[in-house]
């Protein structure tokens, strides 16, 4: 069972891997078997071995992750495994996230950015997440001494429209993109869209001409203009015409649920705004794979100083998180056919681990698992050394103990 996760591991590493040199490839290995035993996101931490010191370990680390380049092979595998899993007008949920470093000082380009967690503005980086379900597709740091949030948004987003054209997915974004430009990009580019809406945004109702903010409109679904706002209004407008959904439980006293949706997402309006609000709250995957790689593998607890070595220890992170998703699938699959043995002893040993911590079935509580079963795995194993002379009277001593 060890030996399938470990080669598991082996195999889908190499794939990342081939430009990198021999020491590189070996370090990089030794550094992600290491997250998988410890979950941590502190060099420190992963160079626990028995014939050298853990800080001599941690700056071979920490030098390697300042000469190589993992972010665009960890971004081309998820590219290959992934896109596997996406269906034909599939949900593709897009998000920023943020690694809160309130006492550091020193890390290159940081940042204010807002801590969703403590709701409150602090240091630290914005993260650029893409998920397909609960596949974590992208995570990007954003340097903002080179791009804007909405120049780096684009980027992405012209990636993935580029890869996925032939499946006609749905972007679906939360509010903070709330932003006439972006919504202008998806009907230049004929793409289908969800993205909600933040309460003070002023529609238009083209049938009357009236302008509203969106929390005066009772719900329901209209046929809706963007007002132009800041700067813009000098100009020359141009509309482009989408749908406003307008959702809210029945006897439920939180506030409705504000959509904008493309027209072509559902031209016909035979789509129910119930049915078009489940399919924005798919991109709720995106917040529970931030939430376990947060948890998890520690992301807000990295210490380097450098700005390539964050953004390489972050993608190795995400590739450790690929691959505890990808087996945990593998591992559920399995179960319906039994047709691997290894897979199956997996299973077994996990649920015995589930009813001994009180867990539940999960892909959190199946990388914990991970750390379990790799109690005594070692950084680096003592070979036993050769002496310079050889006596002449140990070969016939050796010769008769075989006897």
């Amino acid at each position: 069972m060890n030996k399938y996760i470990l080669d598991s591991i082996k195999n889908n590493t190499k794939t990342i891997f081939l430009e990198l040199s021999v020491p590189q490839k070996k370090a990089i290995t030794l550094m992600i078997k290491r997250i998988f035993q410890t979950g941590s996101g502190i060099l420190r931490h992963l160079g626990d071995g028995n014939t050298q010191l853990p800080k001599t370990i941690a700056q071979k680390f920490s030098r390697h992750l300042g000469n190589v380049e993992l972010l665009r092979p960890v971004e081309a595998f998820a590219d290959r495994q992934i896109l596997k899993y996406l269906p034909k007008g599939g949900v593709i949920a897009y998000d920023l996230t943020d690694i809160a470093k309130p006492t550091a000082e020193k890390i290159e380009n940081l940042t204010y950015s807002f801590d969703g967690s403590r709701r409150e503005t602090g240091t630290g980086f914005f993260v650029h997440g893409v998920g397909i379900g609960k596949f974590l597709w992208r995570l990007r740091m954003h340097d903002n001494t080179r791009d804007s949030l909405p120049q780096k948004r684009k980027e992405i987003l012209d990636k993935l429209r580029s890869l996925t054209a032939s499946r006609s997915p749905i972007f679906a974004l939360d509010r903070g993109n709330d932003d006439r430009k972006l919504f202008d990009y998806f009907t230049d580019h004929q793409t289908r869209f969800i993205v909600r809406l933040k309460s003070n945004r002023i529609v238009i109702f083209p049938k009357t001409g009236e302008m509203k903010k969106v929390d005066e409109v009772m719900p329901g679904r209209y046929k809706v203009l963007i007002a132009q706002e800041g700067t813009q209004q000098h100009k020359k407008p141009v509309y482009h015409e989408y749908q406003l959904v307008i959702f809210q439980k029945q006897k439920s006293k939180k506030s409705p649920i504000r959509l904008l949706i493309s027209t072509n997402l559902d031209p016909e309006e035979k789509l129910s705004p119930k049915k078009i609000t489940n399919l924005y709250l798919q991109r709720w995957g995106v917040e529970n794979s931030f939430k376990q790689i947060k948890s998890t593998l520690n992301l807000e607890d990295i210490r380097v100083m450098k700005f390539k070595k964050f953004q390489n220890f972050v993608s190795i992170l995400h590739f450790c998180s690929l691959l505890n998703e990808f087996l945990f699938f593998r591992v559920q699959e399995n179960i319906k056919i039994f047709r691997n043995i290894s897979l199956t002893k997996i299973f077994y040993e996990y649920k015995k681990f589930l009813k001994r911590y009180s867990l539940t079935i999960n892909s959190h509580s199946f990388f914990r698992f991970f750390q379990k079963i790799f109690p005594t795995f070692y950084v680096y194993r003592k070979k036993a050394r050769r002496s310079s002379q050889t006596s002449l009277f140990q070969f016939p001593h050796e010769k008769l103990r075989t006897f």
